[in-house]
């Protein structure tokens, strides 16, 4: 075929998500105790989030829900993981794992799922 290209990816693009997918075991791993949830910053190029007006950037931060205590469980049954979210802007505890910064929330502090 000619002008057919591949959809194989290369040695280096199967490294990188490899590399990835550990990460992303590494951190599932963590477990937030009572009504807390770990997410990972969403920023605002990435192409899951959803576009908010400039006036409420101050206000609110945008997350990845990454793990939950089984109080946010029960407290909000809608959440589940990889949901995108905007949470309070004074309400985040931010942490330090494998170089990466997460961020701890209270289920309570979660504004809204997007």
């Amino acid at each position: 075929m000619t002008g057919a290209t591949s959809t194989r990816p290369n040695g280096n693009e199967l490294a990188g998500k490899l590399e990835h997918a550990n990460h992303i075991a590494q951190i599932a791993r963590l477990k937030p105790l009572g009504d807390r949830v770990l997410l990972r910053r969403v920023e605002e190029d990435d192409e899951r989030a959803v576009k908010i007006a400039d006036a409420y950037q101050p206000k609110s931060r945008r997350g990845e829900v990454l793990a939950m205590g089984k109080k946010a469980m029960e407290i909000e049954p809608d959440l589940s993981l990889l949901d995108i979210v905007l949470f309070g802007a004074y309400s985040a505890e931010e942490e330090e794992f494998d170089g990466e910064k997460l961020v701890l929330v209270s289920v309570h502090d979660i504004r809204l799922k997007l």
